[in-house]
């Protein structure tokens, strides 16, 4: 039989454009998603989020059901849109009350409120005004509205995402044009990307020099990494392999533990992978209280020289080909495989079940944090949460049954 320690945190984890609807109510303005969802041939059936869930109507329902699961952790996303509508400016107070309600229904049911800033769903003012994520003074706005959700909710909300999956908005939405904003470039993912980590960093900052002590609670990003097994045991593919690590994870792990994007990445993007200023780095490298890693599934990489891919897809900047599912278990235990001279947890204690993304962290003591993590002089090893979010739909069932063993061994370890 399963036993999990008592401090292991079972939960849901959702996004605001993908669940709330009422995207016409309540005051709320207008986010990209709305526009990209909107516009014909975007999506494959036209379908939209406009009701969806219909969580902005139904979320005391939706808190109800999370309480009889028996779990304890919600993770949701504000959506920016419906708190400042036009991005900045005057709060919308519809807004602010629907979130501060489902947070006080939440801790009533005792759930724990886990919050993320931004999940993909930009205000759509702020992409015509500004150019979206490519423009440099959109951190700055960002910090504007973070400190605003923590003045707003900091009081009851002790778990903060700055950033669900910034990955997946510089390539899927800069990069091949597939999410909002539909964008189409080599070059501006790294722009976005690096607009996000200056945010970021900034957030953090005003969090704990401002609420912190006083709020007690922990932030930081959340990001995506789905592992990369070599194609071959060719040197070549052995090198693609951690190469293609590097550019999904390392290219935002490596800011907030080392201060700078992988060598790799320098090497091979030249002038469009922007620099950080001395004091941008200072402010990056250690601006994460705990280690937040979104999985899905695993990929064969390979070399590759040019392949089928156009001259703006990002594998062509990486130069791998990756290639069908790998039958293997794709967890990071006993890998501690190091991306640009950092490592991260080698053995992230994480699991799933049901038939929705579930959130789950694990406390580690301080010691443990610090031997998986091989922090650099000057970032803090306090901080002892691991939080993943784990997507099991599409793995077959001995993968599943893989990862159960491996979740048996690492919680009767007593890790």
């Amino acid at each position: 039989m399963l036993t999990f320690p008592k401090d292991f945190a079972w939960g849901a984890a959702t996004a605001s454009y993908q669940i709330e609807g009422g995207w016409l109510e309540g005051g709320k303005g207008f986010s990209i998603w709305d526009a990209f969802a909107h516009t014909p041939g975007k999506i494959t059936d036209s379908s939209t989020a406009d009701v969806t869930c219909d969580h902005f109507h139904r979320w005391r329902d939706d808190v109800a059901l999370m309480a009889d699961l028996g779990l304890n952790a919600y993770r949701f996303s504000i959506a920016w849109s419906r708190i400042l509508p036009a991005g900045r400016g005057t709060p919308n107070a519809e807004g602010i009350r629907f979130y501060s309600d489902l947070i006080d229904e939440l801790l009533k049911r005792g759930i724990t409120p886990w919050v993320t800033l931004y999940h993909w769903d930009l205000p759509l003012a702020l992409q015509l005004e500004l150019d979206g994520w490519t423009n440099p003074a959109l951190a700055d706005i960002y910090k504007d509205y973070a400190v605003l959700c923590f003045n707003l909710f900091g009081d009851r909300v002790k778990r903060w995402t700055t950033f669900n999956e910034p990955w997946v908005t510089s390539i899927l939405g800069y990069g091949q044009g597939i999410f909002a904003p539909g964008r189409t470039s080599n070059v501006e993912p790294y722009l976005a990307a690096h607009t996000m980590l200056r945010a970021h960093g900034m957030a953090v900052r005003e969090y704990r020099d401002r609420f912190q002590a006083v709020q007690k609670g922990l932030i930081s990003m959340t990001t995506n990494c789905d592992w990369r097994e070599p194609l071959t045991s060719a040197p070549s593919d052995v090198a693609a392999a951690e190469r293609s690590l590097e550019f999904f994870l390392g290219w935002f792990a490596d800011p907030l533990y080392r201060g700078d994007y992988p060598e790799a990445m320098r090497q091979r993007l030249g002038s469009r992978l922007p620099l950080f200023t001395s004091e941008e780095s200072a402010m990056i490298r250690g601006s994460q209280d705990f280690f937040g890693l979104n999985h899905y599934t695993t990929m064969y990489a390979t070399d590759s020289k040019a392949g089928p891919h156009p001259p703006s897809h990002p594998f062509v900047n990486a130069g791998i080909e990756e290639t069908r599912m790998s039958t293997c278990l794709c967890t990071l235990r006993g890998r501690r495989r190091r991306w640009g001279g950092q490592s991260y947890p080698g053995d992230s204690e994480s699991f799933y079940t049901g038939s929705m993304r579930a959130t789950v962290t694990r406390r580690l003591l301080s010691p443990r944090m610090a031997a998986h993590f091989l922090l650099p002089p000057g970032v803090k090893s306090s901080m002892t949460t691991v939080a993943l979010t784990i997507s099991r739909h599409t793995w077959p069932p001995h993968m599943l049954q893989l990862h159960k063993e491996w979740i048996s061994g690492a919680t009767s370890s007593g890790r």
